[in-house]
């Protein structure tokens, strides 16, 4: 049988990984909207919730993403010299 993505109750709750995952990971993919800019001096704790999130989930990105965001976090370093 397949199963419902809500719960039937309050009391029934269940934490859809692939989905979840899947909404935590979108950031690295793509650029954010531009209605994002002025989060732009939170982007490194951005990254580190939302891969934190995905590594609690044991679904991280692909290496080719993890490389970028390092690269990403590189650039926020530098800014500040």
């Amino acid at each position: 049988t397949k199963t419902k993505a809500f719960p039937k109750s309050s009391l029934d709750i269940r934490l859809l990984r692939g989905k979840h995952a899947s909404y935590l990971k979108h950031p690295h993919y793509s650029n954010l909207p531009s209605s994002y800019v002025s989060l732009d001096a939170s982007r490194p704790w951005i990254i580190y919730w939302t891969l934190h999130s995905c590594d609690l989930l044991h679904d991280l990105p692909p290496e080719y993403v993890l490389v970028r965001v390092v690269e990403t976090l590189d650039s926020c370093w530098m800014d500040f010299e």
